[in-house]
């Protein structure tokens, strides 16, 4: 019997399950590939997508080739045919997700983090990884920031990000980081108030 095994990060995989495998890493897609990935399945759509627009979708996925996928898509909802000027849209998911930020920029209140939890749990719900829902928070919240607090806010981001790795329920890390983060700010602005 032999059992195959597909993750992202071998970080959750207890050991005694580590050491009975073998570990085959796997370089994500060039942009090339997901170019000819993104063709093929525009080809067995029916669609047309201009060189210039699947090369653009290739390069804004970051050579992650589901995220590509899911580009396309959002992009032919929006507007279908492409043209080479077509913008490239963000997913829903990552849109949400800066808006969870925006709203903890705006407001650093208990009722606020409350509102914040639900959005969290919404985007859980969607099966986000909590890694990524953490990653994307904090790089929006660190563009948004002063200069004196974005280290603050990356060693926030990866201490909870080690605690979700060994946590069992994501929500908790999750709105842990965003309290933290919420008290550091406000306490941050009132700093500079004086």
């Amino acid at each position: 019997m032999r059992v195959i095994l597909c993750s992202s990060s071998t970080g959750k995989i207890i050991s005694p399950v580590q050491s009975r495998c073998l570990l085959v890493r796997v370089a994500a897609p060039s942009v090339d590939d997901i170019v000819g990935v993104i063709n093929l399945v525009a080809k067995r759509e029916g669609i047309t997508v201009p060189p210039s627009f699947a090369s653009q979708l290739a390069v804004s996925s970051k050579r992650n080739l589901h995220r590509a996928l899911l580009m396309l898509e959002a992009a032919y909802v929006r507007q279908y045919p492409f043209s080479d000027t077509h913008n490239i849209p963000l997913p829903e998911w990552e849109l949400y997700i800066r808006s969870i930020a925006d709203s903890a920029l705006r407001l650093q209140t208990p009722a606020q983090l409350m509102a914040i939890r639900k959005q969290l749990y919404e985007v859980l719900t969607h099966c986000i990884p909590p890694t990524t829902i953490l990653k994307t928070i904090a790089l929006h919240l660190v563009d948004g920031v002063s200069e004196a607090l974005k280290p603050e806010i990356v060693h926030q981001a990866a201490f909870y990000e080690h605690r979700l790795q060994s946590g069992q329920k994501s929500i908790v890390h999750l709105e842990a980081f965003m309290a933290k983060f919420m008290s550091v700010y406000k306490r941050h602005q009132m700093e500079a108030s004086f």
